[in-house]
């Protein structure tokens, strides 16, 4: 009987076993139908009808698995040294092994550009200077043919790219890949007709590498060496079930393969004839850099100090596998593999807030796998996990260091302190204040790399601590810090930490007296004619906390809220020290003066302005208020700078938001003992508005302009920069007092009128005079005709509302006057600004029509939303509209007061604004 072993080649009873295990369906086919069709007979050749006669009749997978035990040669397969790129990028598309190089640079924020494509000539020519050693291996393996054109050897290529740190996605750019290197694994599993044999992951037989892809981001490179193309073809590329009498069978056969591929099986391997070594179920933590970020994969590594590696708790238990050359098999503890996993879970905090993707964490930067490693320390000093990297050097790192280690020293500069420290962690290693900061700004993980690859952490007290600091510290070219006195609050903190330190008195002195301030309690005037609500009662404290401490204060409340009321009861309590100067728009003084006639009757407005301007300002004295427009100020300003007021409030400032312009200079010089400034827009939100307005406060407080926009300014607006918006605001927020009107709903009335007076400009109040000239002379005229007493009555009444449209609007009269825009009409546009601004919706109402529509035409052009009602509105857009405001869909509604005086229920709107008296006070 012929047998294929008999031949003493085991490669070709392989092949024998292969052929045969393929040829069998359809020789049985052949069988059956044989008598249909008989082959010739020659004298001394064998026919293929008496070969397979003499065969054993095998099952599939008994041939099969004799195919598998005839293989005996080995492999080895060595992994491809990969090395860092430079920014020459490759998109990647595996499904189709499709690859296209871009060439990016950087931008001005520090970013990369989209890139532009590189074809295979250009990579071939060598001008590319941004190809790295790993690139031009890849390249390499690019040929070009006059018939064919550019071609690429996959099989020498792709392992060029492994490890690549500068691979992504071609459907998505952003998206960085990881392409690393795996052997296939022979997985042997109990199923419920016996033991199923497949590779994981699939492979071909035909090709000699192949990429599997593991996750969207994951890929590996599979080499298929001929003997795993031969175990790959014996198994026809699916999952081989050899039934459970074919165990003993199976077992032998898998003795004989882990030469050549690792291998997973569920059987029990006491049979086959390798060393065993007890599994080592740690968990094994790899980190693999992808991109600008770090993905942590949590896996175990059953033998010693040598792949293949694992999902914890998960696949068969035996595995076998080859390492220096020689065989060695282990049982894996799947239920403690899983035990282990948990437990190191539940001691990194850092990966607990991050969902894993097919179980991979995403970590997005170096600082947080600092993170992940310092909360790995404990779990590593015990020998409880494994910690592995792709390549490269390892972080180390050096320990915490906090309070304890750090020295700071202040001292008396002027009217300024000087600081200076030290981080001393030994002897040798020594860092100063400078170089830590430094540090800071370039890592926001708090660690610090004090060599290549050697880390200190700072602990998270310390961090957060000197991070507050580093917003008030000035550098000063000799290495030192400057600190404005002011910046107190942001620094008492830091020094209450303080193990080691010399500071200087004054800074204590200086403490005390903000201490004393905030811990006085201050009463109300008995004299002032108004009942504050509570939150009032707050402002004012806080106002004559500011005060005492001597620093100047931004009173920011909501429109409504009533800062003047605020700020005229602390103005009582100091008036008899001095003189106060109040600066606001011109529709505001009138305001003023009501204000203080009202509730402060025992005090003096002077409004600035008519009479001798030099003898008011000089004999102003105790009790009295000056009250000037900001447009007075700017032509006095020579005048208002000679006098040192006791108290200067500055209504409206945003007025002087520009640096440039005459209001702020002019505003710069003016002389206070303590100076308030007062605005209902967020001035937090505007950058440069806020660098002026405490510029007049609190004079050197934020800076320079110069430093104030490359600390603040440039990093919040260009990059959102969240650290330097933390600072700026904790250095601001002891001079901010700013409630918003929904806080304090509750303490509010059913309603606040606030009542704002017009100035006509010079030009309008000339055109609105030779208007009331007209009028009288009509009237003269139309009285001298005669007519019964009720027509001159109405022609009274339409010469009057002439004049009150032209109040208005000089167009409303006169579409040919030349005025674009009207005083109302700009004193409008800056109340629905800080309308905006603060998020607040508002119904504008106007007995004339021709009004609302030159407000309509404003808001077109300025790109506001609104919603819009009058007479002529048919019913059914009437009820639209008012549905659509009540939806949210514009931040005002204009109204004609006669379409408007009944069927409205718009309950969204918190102000209205009236742009013209009614009759009908009600």
């Amino acid at each position: 009987m012929l047998k294929f072993e008999s031949f003493g080649y085991k490669w070709l009873a392989f092949e024998l076993n292969t052929l045969l295990y393929r040829l069998e369906p359809k020789v049985e086919k052949w069988q059956k139908g044989r008598e249909n069709y008989p082959l010739p007979k020659e004298s001394g050749q064998v026919s293929i009808e008496s070969l397979v006669d003499s065969v054993p009749k095998m099952k599939i997978w008994e041939s099969a698995l004799r195919a598998l035990m005839g293989m005996s040669s080995t492999s080895k397969v060595e992994k491809e040294v990969t090395e860092d790129s430079s920014r020459l990028i490759w998109l990647v598309d595996f499904d189709k092994l499709e690859f296209q190089a871009k060439e990016q640079k950087t931008t001005k924020k520090g970013g990369w550009t989209a890139g532009r494509d590189i074809n295979w000539s250009k990579l071939l020519s060598g001008d590319i200077l941004s190809l790295t050693n790993q690139d031009k291996r890849f390249v390499s393996h690019i040929k070009y043919d006059s018939w064919k054109g550019h071609t690429i050897d996959l099989e020498k290529a792709l392992p060029e790219l492994l490890g690549h740190p500068l691979l992504f996605l071609a459907k998505n750019p952003d998206v960085a890949v990881d392409f690393s290197e795996t052997k296939p694994i022979l997985i042997a599993k109990e199923v419920k007709e016996g033991y199923e044999v497949a590779f994981s992951p699939k492979i071909k037989h035909d090709q000699a590498v192949q990429v599997a892809k593991e996750t969207p981001t994951r890929f590996k490179l599979l080499r298929v060496t001929p003997d795993i193309a031969k175990i790959a073809k014996a198994l026809n590329g699916k999952e081989l079930l050899v039934p459970h009498e074919g165990k003993e069978q199976l077992q032998q056969a898998l003795g004989g393969l882990i030469n050549f591929v690792p291998i997973q099986s569920a059987l029990d391997t006491e049979g086959v004839l390798v060393p065993s070594v007890e599994a080592d179920a740690r968990p094994c933590v790899h980190l693999l850099p992808v991109g600008e970020g770090i993905h942590v994969e949590i896996l175990v590594r059953p033998f010693p100090d040598s792949a293949p590696y694992f999902k914890a708790g998960k696949g068969e238990a035996v595995v076998f596998a080859e390492i220096n050359h020689e065989q060695f098999k282990t049982k894996r503890d799947l239920q403690l593999e899983k035990d282990a996993k948990k437990e190191l879970l539940e001691g990194l905090e850092i990966l607990q807030n991050i969902t894993p993707q097919k179980g991979t964490y995403q970590l997005q930067d170096a600082g947080e796998c600092l993170d992940l490693l310092l909360q790995m320390q404990p779990f590593l000093d015990n020998q409880s996990i494994i910690l592995e990297w792709p390549k490269g050097e390892k972080y180390r790192l050096s320990g915490e260091v906090g309070f304890d280690q750090f020295r700071m020293d202040i001292g008396q500069k002027q009217d300024w302190f000087s600081v200076d420290g030290e981080l001393r962690v030994n002897e040798n290693m020594v860092f100063d204040m400078k170089k830590l900061l430094e540090w800071l700004e370039k890592n926001k993980g708090g660690f610090i790399e004090v060599s290549p690859g050697q880390f200190l952490k700072l602990k998270k007290d310390f961090l957060h601590k000197l991070r507050e600091i580093s917003g008030v510290l000035m550098p000063q070219r000799d290495g030192t810090f400057q600190m404005h006195p002011l910046a107190l609050p942001v620094m008492e903190g830091f020094t209450e930490a303080l193990v080691n330190s010399e500071i200087h008195e004054k800074y204590y002195e200086s403490l005390d007296r903000l201490k004393k301030a905030f811990n006085t309690t201050f009463e109300v005037p008995k004299n002032f004619k108004a009942t504050l609500r509570e939150y009032q009662k707050e402002g004012f404290d806080w106002l004559s906390r500011c005060a005492m401490w001597g620093v100047g204060a931004c009173l920011a409340d909501d429109m409504g809220l009533g800062k003047t009321v605020q700020a005229l009861a602390l103005v009582q309590n100091r008036a008899t020290e001095g003189a106060t100067l109040v600066v606001a728009p011109a529709s505001v003084c009138r305001n003023w003066d009501v204000e203080i006639q009202k509730f402060t009757p025992d005090l003096n407005p002077i409004l600035f302005g008519e009479g001798d301007r030099t003898a008011m300002i000089e004999q102003a004295g105790a009790n009295d208020i000056v009250i000037v427009t900001y447009d007075l100020m700017a032509r006095e300003g020579d005048l208002l700078a000679q006098k040192q007021f006791t108290t200067i409030i500055l209504d409206e400032a945003q007025a002087i938001k520009n640096r440039h312009t005459k209001r702020s200079d002019v505003a710069m010089q003016l002389q206070g003992d303590f100076k308030i400034v007062m605005s209902g827009t967020p001035i937090e939100n505007h950058l440069g508005e806020l660098w002026n307005l405490f510029q007049f406060a609190n004079p050197g407080l934020l800076g320079s302009i110069e430093f104030f926009n490359e600390r603040f300014a440039g990093p919040i607006e260009r990059n959102r920069d969240e650290l330097r918006s933390e600072q700026l605001r904790n250095l601001v927020q002891p001079f901010i007092l700013r409630r918003r009107k929904d806080e304090v709903l509750k303490e509010l009335p059913a309603k606040t009128e606030i009542v704002l007076t017009v100035e006509l400009t010079d030009k309008e109040r000339a055109f609105y005079e030779a208007l009331r000239r007209s009028v009288l002379e009509n009237l003269e005229s139309k009285m001298t005709e005669g007519g019964n007493e009720g027509q001159k009555q109405l022609q009274i009444l339409a010469e009057i509302m002439r004049l009150r449209r032209a109040a208005c609007h000089p167009q409303l009269v006169d579409d040919k006057s030349g005025f674009d825009v009207s005083s109302k009409q700009q004193l409008f546009a800056d109340i629905v600004d800080e309308l905006l601004e603060n998020g607040h919706k508002a119904l504008v109402f106007s007995q004339f029509v021709g009004h609302l529509t030159i407000l309509r035409k404003y808001l077109d052009k300025k790109g506001i939303p609104y919603q819009y009602l009058d007479g002529k509105t048919p019913l059914p857009k009437r009820q639209k509209s008012i549905q659509a405001f009540q939806n949210g869909e514009g931040a005002l509604f204009l109204i004609s007061l006669k379409a408007g005086g009944v069927g409205l229920n718009l309950t969204e709107a918190d102000y209205v604004l009236h742009m013209d008296p009614w009759w009908n006070p009600a």
